[in-house]
């Protein structure tokens, strides 16, 4: 009876309605707001602060290089999403 009722192929449209609106919302944050993150990351980073100590110096080496592995890392997940996402037809 509920097969015939046709509730179970109704629950399916609705999920994937709702499916496709948050692929949607996920793909603008990882294409705008996550980009826009990076971006201001990167010119925090590379802003031209006051000449450091001598001995700061090593310190913001070691932090410019975690934000660059950071960037690189995001960037990588970044792609990967977005070839998986476009490799399953979406």
């Amino acid at each position: 009876m509920v097969l015939a009722s046709g509730i179970p192929e109704l629950r399916r449209f609705c999920h994937r309605i709702t499916a496709g609106a948050q692929l949607l919302e996920a793909k603008h944050f990882l294409q705008s707001v996550l980009s826009s993150l990076l971006s201001s990351v990167e010119i925090w980073a590379t802003s031209s602060a006051p000449r450091p100590q001598v001995e700061d110096r090593g310190q913001d080496e070691s932090i410019r290089d975690f934000l660059q592995e950071v960037k690189t890392e995001v960037r990588v997940n970044f792609h990967l999403s977005l070839r998986q996402l476009t490799n399953k037809g979406i």
